[in-house]
């Protein structure tokens, strides 16, 4: 752990997780907080990993926290540009709800129920056929 964060309170740790993406080893360390606002900042870090990501999902007992890590992870690896295209290519025919769940456009909300995210999957291959 680097020596700045050696002196910060919880608090202090919740709140400069917040303000920038911090190093990988950091958050590889603070992941392991027993501090519950610590990991979900952790998780909610931009500099955050897949592979943060995925420890949260398979080690951690928190529901509300793994389902932030699902999320999370979802959004980092949407496929973009030709990429998606590809993607919806490749998945065929199928409906446009399909079509988004497929390319990763969802969220899990709290109960558990899954919410395609159309606006964000829309303006993607919009972005992606250079239209935005």
């Amino acid at each position: 752990m680097p020596e700045e964060w050696k002196r910060l309170d919880d608090n202090e740790k919740v709140d400069k997780l917040n303000e920038q993406a911090e190093p990988e080893n950091v958050l590889d360390i603070l992941v392991k907080s027993w501090v519950w606002g610590v990991r979900e900042a952790d998780a909610n870090n931009p500099g955050v990993s897949e592979n943060i990501l995925r420890s949260i999902i398979e080690t951690d007992d928190d529901e509300e926290l793994i389902e932030l890590a699902k999320n999370n992870l979802n959004k980092l690896v949407r496929p973009k540009g030709a990429e998606l295209l590809a993607k919806i290519e490749e998945l065929g025919d199928l409906s446009k709800t399909d079509l988004a769940r497929g390319c990763g456009y969802f969220t899990i909300k709290e109960d558990g129920s899954e919410s395609i995210n159309f606006n964000e999957w829309y303006e993607a291959i919009l972005e992606a056929k250079g239209l935005k």
